[in-house]
């Protein structure tokens, strides 16, 4: 690489800081269609111990009906 271009992008870097008010979570499985879903939490409920997890969270979140 060029030196020149190396001093160019690092003049460019610059640091700061961030302060987080707030933190949102979205949910997103198989595009939120509910035939999907209930195919999905089949299969991970005959699965390993984690996906057997995630099945009970499914259910949870009301994504099961």
């Amino acid at each position: 690489m060029d030196i020149k271009f190396q001093q160019r992008m690092l003049a460019g870097i610059v640091g700061f800081e961030l302060r987080v008010l707030d933190l949102q979570c979205k949910i997103k499985i198989n595009q939120h269609r509910t035939e999907a879903h209930q195919a999905m939490h089949k299969m991970y409920a005959a699965g390993t111990e984690n996906e057997q997890a995630l099945a009970v969270w499914m259910e949870k979140l009301g994504l099961i009906q």
